[in-house]
């Protein structure tokens, strides 16, 4: 939706006219309505694909040089400048640690990459990942790394926020509506704010405490669908 319609002309008209046959519009942030909209007007439901419930925290299992990715490695999801504005961190902690996880395209060009920029000993590339094992990764790392150019709501941020990583996130409408800059995470527009990382590090816990209750409150999926339903059988 964020990308088909806006092509050419005859992808505009063409999902034009599929929303015309909906019964029923759902999007998954309040950015993505508001394109709906402007394609077709008609009443959109946002609903997010929350979590089914709020995971337990462990503060001992957090490792505070740890960063962790779990976006494709393709061109959307800029995992070359995940690796450059991390290299601005490796600079100034060269305890820091970069786990990412996923496959795609880009990923000889990113272990390149890591190379030129000479973080490759503090990179790892870790594939695709079993369930537990990414839990295991969210209980662990201090940060979250997510920079795409086009998203919407992204249940990977939403469960990074709930087991307590501070998200490091490209600026666009979608994640504005879950991060405000410097308070909660941080939105990079060219290059991330070392200054503002250390002031989110220094106040974790409370950092943690707020993205955890705005995940109780907006992206549990039991209370979701319970407003979906009744929202649709009105």
């Amino acid at each position: 939706m964020l990308v088909f319609p806006w092509k050419n002309k005859a992808q505009f008209y063409a999902m034009k006219f599929i929303l015309s046959k909906a019964d029923f519009i759902t999007s998954d942030s309040n950015y993505m309505s508001s394109v709906i909209k402007k394609i077709k007007h008609k009443q959109v439901l946002t609903f997010t694909f929350g979590l089914d419930r709020l995971p337990e925290y462990k503060e001992n299992r957090k490792d505070e040089n740890l960063y962790f990715s779990n976006r494709m490695l393709s061109e959307n999801y800029n995992i070359d400048q995940v690796l450059e504005n991390f290299a601005l961190i490796y600079q100034e902690n060269p305890n820091a640690q970069l786990l990412i996880s996923h496959k795609g395209e880009e990923e000889a060009n990113l272990k390149a990459l890591c190379g030129k920029l000479e973080i490759h000993k503090a990179v790892k590339f870790l594939g695709f990942l079993k369930e537990q094992e990414q839990i295991d990764l969210y209980q662990k790392a201090a940060c979250y790394f997510s920079l795409p150019t086009s998203d919407s709501t992204s249940v990977s941020l939403l469960e990074a926020m709930a087991y307590g990583c501070i998200p490091l996130l490209s600026d666009i409408p979608a994640n504005r509506e879950w991060v405000i800059d410097g308070e909660n995470g941080l939105l990079i527009k060219e290059q991330i704010s070392l200054s503002k990382l250390a002031r989110l590090m220094e106040n974790r816990a409370e950092v943690i405490k707020q993205n955890r209750g705005i995940i109780s409150n907006r992206a549990l999926f039991p209370d979701l669908i319970k407003t979906f339903v009744n929202e649709i059988t009105k």
